[in-house]
């Protein structure tokens, strides 16, 4: 109740732009009340409106002492004064603090995309860019099995390939700014155009090494391989998978689709019929009913239409609508 009181006085105290006297009531709460870090933010909160970052920390870095004996920590609004904290330490260039706070977090939520992110976001605005690298390595490091973190590493290997680019372009446009076109062209042309493609690639194979049976990670380099126009690897890499997960009609299915989007009925049927030996897995069963549909074998894509959820689908909006 006490609590409750002295923070609402605080913010009268504060609209009535009393300031000093704002702080005061605050610091009167925490002599009575020193285990209480709603005190220490409240005033924290004041200080800051007031430019005294110094005491502002020391508010913060008390206050989130003190929270640290809560069972959650590192959720919600706990997180959030964290991420306050850090943003202090940041203003006040104490940047290996700030970081050693993110460390801590993940050593405490190895397997929580957010701190790596928030620790990368942090190094990415100080520039360095090899040490975010070095974060998103040890998120997978980590978290093997969760493609998210390849993903985050990737996008932040092809940002700063990107950057090195346009700088080694910029360095390259004046020195040679007298030069002849044709000796301009010709230096250019040595920066190669599938690097970024390749350090991709790179990533989701280290995805596949690390996680042979998950369909997922095969599928995310053959979305790329596909971007690239080498659909052939593509599909390649769909029967790589197969072979090591004879069992596991998901790569049936995803080798099945791939060839289907690239026009080849009747392979893609092949691998329907086989991944339906081991699975009546209802996608495959729908995959074979566009099939027999797009090779015009009506009769049959019927017998498959009913057995696939298309047909429990249309079933179930024919009864809501009757």
């Amino acid at each position: 109740m006490l609590q409750i009181v002295l923070i609402q006085l605080g913010e009268i105290l504060q609209d009535l732009g009393r300031n000093q006297d704002c702080i005061e009531c605050l610091e009167f709460g925490i002599q009575n009340n020193p285990t209480d870090y709603q005190f220490y933010f409240s005033k924290a909160y004041q200080l800051k409106r007031l430019n005294r970052v110094e005491e502002e920390l020391e508010c913060w870095q008390r206050g989130i002492e003190i929270q640290k004996d809560s069972s959650n920590y590192y959720e919600g609004k706990c997180k959030q004064n964290i991420k306050t904290l850090v943003d202090v330490l940041m203003r006040l260039h104490r940047y290996e603090e700030a970081l050693k706070v993110w460390d801590d977090g993940i050593q405490s939520n190895i397997h929580n995309e957010n701190f790596y992110y928030s620790k990368a976001t942090a190094l990415e605005t100080l520039e360095r860019n090899e040490e975010v690298l070095q974060c998103w390595d040890q998120g997978i490091l980590n978290n093997p099995h969760n493609f998210s973190f390849y993903e985050q590493k990737l996008q932040i290997d092809i940002q700063y390939q990107q950057q090195l680019k346009k700088a080694w372009s910029s360095d390259q446009e004046g020195s040679n700014k007298f030069d002849d076109e044709s000796c301009k062209n010709e230096q250019t042309s040595t920066i190669p155009l599938s690097e970024n493609a390749e350090k991709a690639l790179h990533c989701w194979d280290e995805g596949i090494s690390r996680n042979p049976s998950d369909v997922v990670f095969y599928n995310k380099k053959g979305e790329l391989l596909k971007k690239l126009g080498r659909k052939n690897e593509a599909v390649a890499c769909l029967k790589f998978g197969l072979e090591k997960n004879q069992n596991d009609p998901e790569f049936y299915l995803a080798l099945a689709e791939e060839l289907l989007s690239q026009k080849n009925l009747f392979e893609s049927m092949y691998y329907v019929d086989q991944g339906m030996k081991r699975s009546e897995n209802q996608r495959l069963i729908t995959t074979k009913w566009l099939l027999l549909s797009k090779q015009k074998m009506l009769r049959k894509s019927i017998i498959y239409f009913r057995l696939s959820e298309s047909w429990s689908y249309q079933g179930r909006k024919l009864k809501q609508n009757l």
